[in-house]
């Protein structure tokens, strides 16, 4: 049994990104349009600086890859947040989409996908995958390469999960009932096990949590006296606010860089 399990999102980011070939297997399971993407194919994970088109002032990303010429951004968001979901979702969406423009005049992008697990009900029918496209009043698709997927895996519980482990992944703390023949699922489950097992990285997390309680402690406080927080600035000053936090308990700019998903330029301004 671990504290932290994959949908603890400084887990989610750090597992996947130290095993590329969980990250493909993951999107095949339930992306639809990726599912012949070969586990073999090359990973590239991306800093949000290298992410050309997108303000990283105002949105962070907790996956950003590269497969073949795909772009995807990956988001594990457990708990519902004030702000309205959908919104954050189609500006996150509407930078990645930018990103994948090429130069020249022929307006090629990348085929691109924005990921997002979510742990809550986003809507009211049973199915726990939706796929948003660009599409006219008769159905007709604008686009085909452009989407957001969302999975809600809070509806997992609902399912039938001896038919496949890669949904028991989000709802379970109990990693060894996830070992199997699947060995890059076997090899996930180990970095997971291993994430929970460092002490850096736990102090991080702890340090973290921290940071955010007292930063929504503020928020709160300033709900009761009726001041309104957009909902891109108030992500963004919540990153701000905990980096500053952190950095007061002495964590290092490389271990505030991966609990915020700022700049290092950003984290050493403050």
């Amino acid at each position: 049994m671990v504290k932290y399990n994959f949908t603890y999102d400084l887990v989610f980011k750090a597992s996947l990104e130290s095993c590329p070939k969980g990250a493909i297997k993951l999107l095949k399971e339930f992306v639809s349009d990726l599912k012949d993407v070969s586990l073999d194919e090359n990973v590239t994970f991306l800093k949000q600086g290298n992410i050309k088109g997108v303000d990283i002032k105002t949105t962070i990303f907790d996956v950003n890859l590269q497969v073949a010429d795909k772009l995807v951004e990956l988001e594990m968001q457990k708990a519902k947040r004030d702000y309205k979901m959908q919104n954050r979702m189609l500006k996150y969406f509407s930078d990645l989409v930018s990103s994948a423009f090429e130069k020249g005049d022929d307006y090629h992008h990348k085929p691109c996908y924005s990921v997002w697990f979510l742990g809550f009900k986003l809507f009211d029918d049973k199915s726990f995958i939706h796929e948003v496209e660009l599409k006219d009043n008769n159905n007709n698709k604008f686009v085909d390469d452009a989407k957001i997927i969302i999975v809600e895996f809070e509806k997992f519980k609902n399912l039938d999960y001896n038919k496949n482990r890669w949904y028991k992944l989000f709802i379970t703390n109990d990693l060894d009932s996830l070992k199997g023949d699947d060995l890059i699922m076997n090899e996930l489950a180990d970095k997971i096990k291993d994430l929970n097992n460092d002490e850096e990285f736990i102090r991080v997390i702890d340090m973290k949590e921290r940071a955010e309680r007292e930063y929504n402690a503020g928020i709160n406080s300033a709900k009761e006296k009726g001041i309104e927080i957009g909902m891109e600035k108030g992500e963004k000053q919540k990153a701000l606010m905990i980096a500053k936090n952190l950095k007061e308990m002495n964590l290092s700019i490389e271990q505030i860089e991966k609990a915020t998903g700022l700049s290092k330029e950003e984290i050493e301004s403050l």
